[in-house]
């Protein structure tokens, strides 16, 4: 006769055991659901970042388009378009004082429209170039520097992720205002002869945020639009824009280059400031001029720009459509 007891200890009361592989359907499911979560998340936010831009696109179409209609209610006017970073913007005057300044120098109708990014890259401004070759400016001012510089995106991204999280936690504006962009001026002079730091430090930061080298792929970019401007009879040159000389030194240095020496493009010149500045007093940082400066600067400039259009165009076939 059998002892039932012995085998009291491995009865099993309750409803039977689910299986091990139905145990760890659930965990996997909510697993699987949250890496969905992410990744669609992850998705938009990449999808947010790369139209980050097109705020900066539409308010500037419309400023050429303002531009435009302003051209064709006065026949005789001249259009300057310059493109740049913001160092472009503290080195001159908004349009008003540019045309001043221009008239007095042979140049009465002149109208400068300037459209700066920050950091530029010159892909920032390919959605304006078609509207800008309709434009027919007498002449096109590009930043050296966008032959060069291309934003890193692993810098960038990040930066983009943190300004979401300020904008849901401290009710931030996601998008910037694109007027102070084109037309603030918050460089100011430094009393203080100790303001420069290590310029190795800023150099360092301004290579982990843009991409600069002498082979850049935006030095393509730039030519093929040159060529297209050419073509269409517009001028272009290149503005060599005052830095600090401790760090032009350190960013030849990391190139392993001298930019004159692949700035050089077909008919375009290269144009540099010929006064000496100081790097304690007349800059407000290691990029932007001070206000006095920046006014001589954009003297100089207009100068340079009543020199240019006194001189005869080139003659040449436009391939592009009216």
């Amino acid at each position: 006769m059998t002892d039932s007891s012995a085998d009291a200890s491995s009865v099993h009361y309750g409803p039977p055991m689910p299986p091990r592989r139905r145990r760890l359907r659930a965990p996997v499911i909510v697993l699987l659901a949250v890496l969905v979560m992410a990744g669609a998340m992850g998705g938009a936010s990449w999808t947010g970042y790369r139209y980050a831009d097109e705020a900066f696109v539409r308010y500037n179409l419309n400023r050429i388009a303002a531009l435009s209609d302003r051209l064709w209610r006065t026949p005789k006017a001249v259009a300057v378009v310059a493109l740049g970073s913001s160092p472009l913007r503290d080195a001159t005057l908004d349009e008003t004082a540019m045309g001043r300044l221009a008239a007095r120098r042979g140049v009465p109708g002149l109208h400068f429209l300037r459209i700066v990014n920050e950091p530029a890259q010159f892909a920032d401004f390919e959605p304006l170039l078609e509207s800008i070759l309709k434009l027919r400016p007498a002449l096109v001012l590009l930043d050296r520097d966008l032959l060069f510089a291309e934003r890193r995106d692993s810098y960038f991204y990040p930066v983009y992720l943190s300004r979401l999280g300020e904008m849901v936690e401290r009710g931030r504006p996601m998008l910037r205002d694109e007027m102070a962009l084109q037309y603030r001026r918050p460089c100011s002079r430094r009393e203080s002869p100790d303001w420069v730091g290590d310029p190795g430090l800023y150099v360092e930061e301004m290579l982990a945020m843009l991409d600069l080298r002498a082979d850049s792929p935006a030095y393509a970019r730039v030519r093929d639009f040159v060529a297209a401007a050419q073509a269409a009879g517009i001028r272009v040159a290149l503005l060599a824009l005052p830095r600090p000389e401790a760090v032009e030194e350190r960013l030849e240095a990391a190139l392993r280059t001298s930019l004159d020496d692949v700035a050089e493009l077909p008919r375009v010149s290269v144009w540099h400031y010929p006064r000496a500045l100081d790097d304690r007093r007349d800059f407000c940082d290691f990029a932007h001029l001070a206000p006095e400066p920046r006014n001589l600067y954009a003297a100089w400039l207009a100068d340079q720009i009543a020199g240019a259009l006194a001189k005869p165009a080139a003659e040449e076939v436009s391939v592009l459509p009216p």
